[in-house]
């Protein structure tokens, strides 16, 4: 449930499965920061999901999981705006990570799967 409620928030109020392929010719991407960056571990994933909570610092966040593949549009959410970056899962590059910042503190994940 908890999953689900984040991905409501990240999406904008709909949750929906994207297909990597869009992720992978960058048309959703609003800019790519470094092709070969935004590869997380299962390690880094782990943390992720486990450790990481709501309100943590952005560059708390990023020292521990390393940089974003790319920035997708920001939404608006809950009166706030809701900054989204692109991680590849290094051990199942057809599905990415989500990951929304507002006001530069973690908001939440969804992943996009491959169809």
């Amino acid at each position: 449930m908890v999953t689900l409620i984040l991905a409501v928030y990240l999406t904008g109020g709909t949750f929906k499965r994207s297909n990597h392929n869009e992720i992978e010719s960058d048309r959703h991407c609003s800019r790519v920061l470094n092709q070969e960056a935004g590869r997380v571990s299962r390690e880094k994933l782990a943390w992720l999901a486990k450790e990481a909570k709501i309100g943590t610092a952005r560059s708390e966040l990023s020292a521990k999981i390393g940089e974003p593949y790319c920035l997708l549009p920001s939404l608006q959410a809950q009166g706030k705006v809701i900054e989204r970056v692109v991680y590849i899962l290094e051990f199942q590059p057809d599905t990415s990570i989500v990951v929304g910042f507002a006001d530069d503190r973690f908001a939440g994940l969804d992943l996009i799967l491959p169809r």
